[in-house]
């Protein structure tokens, strides 16, 4: 089993796609059930070789698949390779609702409402990552959408007011004020979440070194990529914390 696998894989690193979806699917189609873990994972590079090939929006409905089979096939019993590749795929499947998200642009209080219930969707799909118990990509997850928070509310605080009246654009103006503050915080708040399960599982991927620049950027003064503010910032809030430092 493990052979036809690592055949399909060759065929990926060599760049024959075509060869190499359709070795993947026959895999999948001969040992579904003989192995699950790598059935997984092989779909997710179905899904990855699909959107190579241009293919953006067929791949994302099969990033959504991968999710089904995990579920179908064991779940949480299933071992970690086998769970990274259904995290992996579940954040990825997310990309294009996070896109619609930022392609809101805030013109007024009905376009401002539609964004932050966008928003608030994409919290409870990004926090669904961990349903997939992959560290790895939890850690990703919490980063993706730390960031997003931080992007909408530097976008609500430069959106120009309207308004027919002065009176108008000051109540819209303070309205994105109020708005961005709380979103703001819920960016800290991913970034800590994303470095805490980096400290906690002993994993450090890019998403942790990011989460921490992005993190300590938002202290007032300083630079976001400063080592030792970075180390002061971890220390007096929390020295378990004091582990990802390494990543620097």
């Amino acid at each position: 089993v493990a052979a036809r696998f690592r055949i399909a894989e060759s065929l990926h690193k060599r760049g024959n796609r075509s060869a190499a979806i359709a070795a993947f699917n026959d895999f999948v189609k001969r040992y579904r059930t003989a192995d699950p873990n790598l059935t997984i994972q092989a779909q997710l590079h179905i899904a990855e070789l699909t959107a190579e090939v241009g293919n953006k929006p067929r791949a994302y409905i099969l990033y959504g698949s991968v999710t089904s089979t995990y579920r179908e096939l064991g779940g949480p019993s299933l071992a970690l390779h086998g769970r990274d590749a259904a995290g992996e795929a579940a954040l990825r499947a997310i990309e294009p609702e996070a896109a619609a998200l930022k392609a809101i642009k805030v013109t007024g209080s009905g376009r401002l409402a539609t964004k932050l219930t966008k928003l608030s969707t994409l919290e409870t799909e990004y926090g669904e990552v961990a349903d997939f118990n992959s560290p790895r990509w939890t850690i990703a997850a919490y980063y993706t959408f730390g960031r997003l928070c931080e992007d909408t509310a530097r976008e609500l605080t430069s959106t120009p007011a309207v308004g027919s009246t002065p009176g108008q654009r000051a109540e819209f103006r303070d309205k994105l004020q109020t708005e961005a503050g709380p979103i703001m915080e819920r960016a800290v708040s991913y970034y800590k979440k994303a470095v805490q399960l980096s400290h906690q599982s002993r994993l450090y991927p890019d998403e942790t070194k990011l989460a921490i620049g992005r993190w300590a950027g938002l202290i007032p003064g300083g630079s976001a990529t400063d080592p030792e503010r970075v180390k002061k910032t971890l220390v007096t809030s929390d020295s378990e914390w004091i582990g990802p430092i390494a990543v620097f």
